[in-house]
């Protein structure tokens, strides 16, 4: 708590910017590493799982899928946002 009441008070007192394209860089490399090794991981695994599910080496595991919804809510939103950047770009 006392960590945020200091950033908190930094920012509004500091005549500095403490938020620059350095680091708006470094967002946007690790953002794009996440969803980039999470899609990886998910076009990976699940399909590998429901292969050996249906083949009968592997019974689905229940708590997988939440997640595995989770994932293609993820992508959906995703890929609707750089539809909407792609063409809201172009107006």
């Amino acid at each position: 708590m006392l960590g945020f009441g200091v950033a908190i008070t930094l920012a509004l007192t500091s005549d500095r910017p403490l938020w620059d394209e350095r680091d708006d860089e470094i967002h946007r490399h690790a953002a794009s590493r996440t969803v980039t090794l999470f899609g990886w991981l998910a076009a990976l695994v699940y399909p590998t799982i429901v292969v050996l599910d249906a083949l009968g080496l592997l019974e689905f595991p229940l708590w997988l899928v939440p997640i595995s919804a989770f994932i293609i809510l993820f992508y959906l939103v995703y890929g609707g946002f750089q539809l909407y950047d792609r063409f809201a770009a172009s107006l």
